[in-house]
């Protein structure tokens, strides 16, 4: 969110990351490596290091490419990331998601037994990524919900279990 944040619009707010904010802690500031990669994208420390600011022109395009570039590392060693594309709001929850190792797709479970598999690539300007597939399959049992897990097969197969007890190819 942070680089995304920036990416969307230069202003004030979104260049400047208080690492003293308890959700900046939790979300950056504890995760080993977390404050280094947005001294890579161009944050520098200021106040005795309890601030990061991006500085200088252009930070929206920084923190675009940075996002690329980071989603485009991730792809490489296989790691869960996508962070250039932001998914709409369902009326539940996102629990899990996955990157496949094409990086061509992204795939999400939800809180309403849903899997839905969009298109990696962002779509252009306003317009909002939308499923180009959605699986169903769990239910709610014992008054629950959810998908909880989801992985790819080597065959290109997914993968998913819920909260009802169920795995499903």
């Amino acid at each position: 969110a942070l680089l995304g944040n920036l990416a969307r619009e230069d202003v004030e707010k979104f260049r400047r990351v208080n690492l003293q904010n308890p959700k900046i802690q939790s979300a950056v500031g504890k995760v080993k490596g977390g404050v280094d990669v947005l001294v890579a994208v161009g944050f520098v420390p200021v106040d005795n290091g309890a601030a990061l600011q991006m500085q200088g022109e252009g930070a929206c395009e920084r923190a675009a490419a940075a996002m690329v570039a980071f989603d485009a590392a991730c792809v490489a060693c296989a790691a869960p990331f996508v962070l250039r594309l932001r998914l709409p709001i369902h009326s539940e929850a996102r629990c899990c998601c996955f990157g496949t190792a094409d990086a061509r797709t992204l795939v999400v479970g939800s809180m309403d037994n849903l899997v839905r598999v969009f298109e990696a690539e962002a779509p252009q300007g306003d317009e909002q990524p939308s499923p180009i597939r959605v699986l169903e399959g769990h239910a709610s049992a014992r008054g629950a919900s959810g998908v909880l897990t989801l992985c790819s097969m080597a065959d290109g197969h997914v993968v998913s279990s819920g909260r009802d007890g169920k795995v499903l190819v």
